[in-house]
């Protein structure tokens, strides 16, 4: 992919909709509180671990799962 090709993915990203933006937090919300509502036990033992983990991975993991989140959503929007 050329730079030019970039610049022009990245204006398609301004046509983006507000409406596109709240759709996708309320469905951010609603499978979290999912989770949430049927498991709430191993959410808790969850963040017990995360809690424990040190910073340095759990910054290496959130780095991956924006690349790849960021990865799909470059892929529907192309």
């Amino acid at each position: 992919m050329s730079f030019s090709n970039f610049l022009e993915n990245l204006q398609d990203l301004n046509k983006i909709s507000v409406d596109d933006l709240i759709t996708a937090i309320g469905l951010l919300l609603f499978i979290e509180g999912l989770f949430l509502a049927i498991f709430p036990s191993r959410i808790k033992n969850k963040l017990e671990i995360i809690k424990d983990t040190p910073i340095k991975k759990l910054r290496t993991f959130g780095l991956i799962f924006l690349i790849i989140g960021f990865g799909i959503i470059w892929y529907i929007k192309n």
